[in-house]
């Protein structure tokens, strides 16, 4: 087995994927690697693996053994697990039947003109500005911003 690689991936830009990652792609679905921190972790690479983790009830975002897991970054929120290993599902479920109601097909209907018309005219602001396009600046995040308005 080779020696594992080391996270974060060189990119040559953020809408390119990283020459290494695929590579990795190319030579197997799991690899060993070490987050920019330096612990130990894998990478799933290969879609069908993917998709049996994400529908893998055993896994989540808790962790049985929080201090001595893998950590991505030292952030609280977002470098490593968080919640209850013990209730994650149970706590996942009550959440998500809390909000589940607040994004019906019902609720969603009545903000489709608005979001149609913010979308036309980030669109046509892109189009007006020339290349290059960078969708995100101009696009992602301007859109889920100014629907909040």
């Amino acid at each position: 087995m080779s020696a594992p690689v080391q996270l974060p991936y060189e990119r040559p830009g953020p809408l390119h994927p990283a020459p290494l990652l695929r590579e990795l792609q190319a030579r197997g679905p799991i690899h060993a690697v070490r987050t920019a921190l330096g612990t130990p972790g894998w990478q799933v690479t290969g879609y069908a693996e993917v998709r049996r983790l994400l529908n893998d009830d055993r896994l989540g975002q808790a962790h049985p053994d929080p201090d001595h897991s893998s950590r991505t970054g030292e952030s609280v929120v977002f470098g490593g697990p968080q919640g209850d290993f013990d209730t994650e599902q149970i706590d996942h479920r009550r959440v998500r039947a809390l909000l589940q109601p607040h994004f019906s097909p019902k609720r969603m209907r009545p903000l489709r003109a608005r979001i149609e018309t913010l979308t036309t005219t980030l669109l046509d602001e892109l189009a007006a500005a020339g290349p290059p396009a960078n969708l995100h600046t101009a696009l992602s995040l301007p859109l889920p911003i100014a629907a909040r308005r």
